[in-house]
Formats: structure tokens, sequence, C-alpha cells
């Protein structure tokens, strides 16, 4: 099995990364448990078929988390601290859409307190299968240098200490 991680200085400025789900019941019903909202809007088809949108909507914190997850997903253990989260939902996101996530690095300042890495703002955008725009955020993450933890390793040196 191969390590995903990111280390802050590969990153570089332009660079992009995207991802896809689809947004499903599960998806929808665990954020509400999750999340603690069980709002009609996500979880009442009759209430939600009377709403604004026509139908069920997946919750704007779930697409947040799903969107952040595409650079957990790059980035692994070498993600510091999530610094700060803005979003801006443009469209709603109902049940069978499909989001795709793209977020694109838009800046890096150096700070060695952080794993000998920095700070560094990604901006992003979620869209539908049709390319509707869905969201925009942007998310500054201190970065360090050290690459992905590694579990194997973990265990060696475990097994060796005994």
């Amino acid at each position: 099995m191969s390590l995903h991680g990111r280390s802050y200085s590969s990153l570089t400025l332009g660079e992009e990364f995207w991802h896809a789900t689809t947004i499903t019941e599960a998806h929808v019903v665990l954020a509400a448990g999750v999340f603690n909202d069980p709002g009609p809007n996500h979880v009442n088809r009759l209430q939600a078929e009377g709403n604004r949108y026509g139908e069920r909507i997946a919750h704007g914190t779930l697409l947040d988390g799903i969107m952040v997850g595409i650079l957990g997903n790059a980035l692994g253990s070498t993600i510091v601290a999530m610094l700060e989260l803005t979003t801006r939902w443009k469209a709603p996101t109902r049940l069978g859409d499909t989001l795709i996530g793209h977020w694109r690095v838009a800046e890096k300042t150096d700070k060695p307190a952080f794993g000998g890495g920095g700070i560094v703002v990604f901006d992003g955008e979620g869209l539908n299968q049709d390319g509707q725009l869905l969201l925009e955020s942007r998310v500054v993450l201190g970065v360090g240098e050290q690459g992905p933890w590694d579990p194997a390793a973990h265990i060696t040196a475990r097994r060796g200490a005994r």
C-alpha cells in the first residue's frame, strides 16, 4: 500500500487538486446525525418537496467536509492544522449530484514553527456534474515538511522497543 502525503516545500503556486464524490442518501443521513442537523431540507422528503428547492438537498457542512477531505487525502499527515475555512454556497446540491471538488494553491508563507513548513492558502470550488458552481471555498492550512506518518515504521519501532 502506498502512503500519500505532500510536504510544504513540494507544493507549488497554481498546483491543482481534483476529486469527485456522488452525494448519496447515506451521506445525508449520516451528516444529519453527526452535525445534529435533521432539518427538513435534508431529511424530510415531503416537506422538502414544498421548499424553494423542490427536493431534499445536502448539508453545506457535508460539502465542506468532502472538499477539505480532498486536501486531507493529498497532503496526509503533513497537515499540522486547519487555520481557517470560508465557504459561500452558490446553489443547492441534490442527492445524486456528483460534487467535483477543485483546489488550487493560491499562497504560501514560510513558517518554520509548522514542522519546518508554512502556511498554505488554497482556493477552491465545487461543481456538479453539469459544471454548475455549487460553492466557493478558501482554506488556510499549516503544512509541515515531514512526510506522512508510516504505520509500518511505527509498529516496527514499537516491536523493537520491547
